[in-house]
């Protein structure tokens, strides 16, 4: 990847800071990898609170749906027993 004008100037000065100041960056370094390391727990904090949220809404839809089964059923038994059907076997 080429960097644009701007890029090459910072990392020219970057580099150039880094010389100069060799336990400042080391300083800074460490604080950008403890940040990194917090940020990755956080994001599998976060990750683990989904799933289980998601485990949550999976056994919710799970026990929805055999309601749902279960009323059908229930409806559909009483109304068998309400419906008449017509008789075939007498010929027009």
């Amino acid at each position: 990847m080429k960097l644009t004008i701007e890029q090459e100037f910072e990392k020219e000065n970057l580099k150039r800071y880094l010389e100069e100041h060799p336990e400042q960056a080391k300083m800074v370094v460490w604080q950008l990898f403890v940040r990194m390391i917090r940020g990755h727990q956080k994001h599998q904090k976060l990750e683990s609170q989904y799933d289980d949220l998601l485990q949550r809404y999976i056994t919710l839809h799970d026990a929805y749906l055999a309601n749902l089964r279960l009323i059908r059923q229930k409806t559909v038994g009483q109304a068998s027993n309400q419906i008449q059907l017509p008789n075939f076997s007498q010929e027009h």
